[in-house]
């Protein structure tokens, strides 16, 4: 750690600005700086690089080209899924996931950065490093898609509970992809965020579902005043994702960094909320009567 002498405030060796004052620390040999928040390992890293290389090379591809094969895809699916709807849900299920891995996998969505001119690296203090747009495009697809799959259930009542809990388990992937996307220069390889993020989606998912899952069973019986309390203490801890630098300025140590205990933190604080409901719903007699 190194401590800025403008504010005092404790940064990670790697940091090129203060993350409290935006102080900018004199230069540094990158190669050589121990690097307290980079947790990829080589074989993550050969990974990263692949994936890259196969995006970038898709980029090349023309967008009549692209368009062409996504429409012939379209036109092969569209059949089978209209007909999985309304005759099996299985059908329908495995088409839709096997369509999304197509476009994931192959990387097909490049023409997108294309069309819009959406940069994939950023420049901090003369050194290129890739941003996480790609991971975090890859990353909302996979917060929308869910919802889809499950789309047909909302046509029986008895099976709605099965798109309720797709959707409220795709907030998470949702939310951080959109943080990488809206966010690069903060959100960046050098900060490790995929690290952060990967640990926020595993631990925070069972949270996040905790308290939604029950918040909509009960919330009918709750006082208005009891409603607002609840959903404003939710999205304080959402928010904290979304805007995890703004967490760091009141912090003496980054939150992202190898002994920080923030994900799980977030985690208690959903599943306080979960038994603070059950409480609440106790209280009420809707529970254990």
């Amino acid at each position: 750690m190194k401590e800025c002498p403008e504010c005092g405030y404790e940064n990670l060796n790697e940091m090129f600005y203060c993350r409290h004052c935006n102080y900018e620390f004199p230069d540094f040999d990158w190669d050589s700086v121990e690097h307290e928040n980079l947790m990829f390992t080589p074989s993550m890293y050969e990974t990263r690089c692949i994936e890259r290389k196969k995006f970038f090379k898709n980029m090349e591809n023309s967008f009549i080209k692209q368009l062409l094969i996504l429409l012939l895809e379209g036109i092969i699916c569209y059949p089978i899924l209209n007909y999985g709807f309304f005759h099996n849900w299985f059908v329908y299920v495995l088409f839709v996931l096997i369509f999304y891995l197509i476009i994931m996998f192959t990387y097909q969505f490049s023409f997108i950065f294309k069309l819009f001119r959406i940069k994939t690296t950023v420049m901090i203090k003369g050194i290129e490093f890739y941003n996480l747009r790609i991971q975090g495009f890859m990353l909302l697809c996979s917060g929308i898609i869910m919802p889809i799959i499950c789309y047909p259930t909302i046509f029986y009542e008895r099976y709605i509970i099965v798109f309720y809990f797709a959707s409220w388990g795709s907030l998470i992937p949702f939310v951080i992809g959109l943080s990488y996307f809206l966010k690069p220069n903060t959100f960046n390889e050098y900060n490790a965020y995929a690290i952060f993020g990967t640990e926020l989606m595993m631990f925070l998912m069972g949270g996040n579902l905790l308290f939604l899952m029950f918040y909509h069973a009960a919330y009918k019986h709750f006082p208005l005043f009891v409603n607002v309390i609840l959903i404003s203490l939710y999205m304080a801890l959402i928010f904290s994702l979304f805007f995890p630098d703004v967490i760091n300025k009141y912090n003496k140590h980054d939150i992202r960094g190898k002994k920080s205990a923030y994900v799980i933190y977030l985690l208690v604080g959903f599943l306080a909320l979960f038994f603070l409901e059950l409480i609440m719903a106790e209280l009420l007699g809707l529970l254990f009567s």
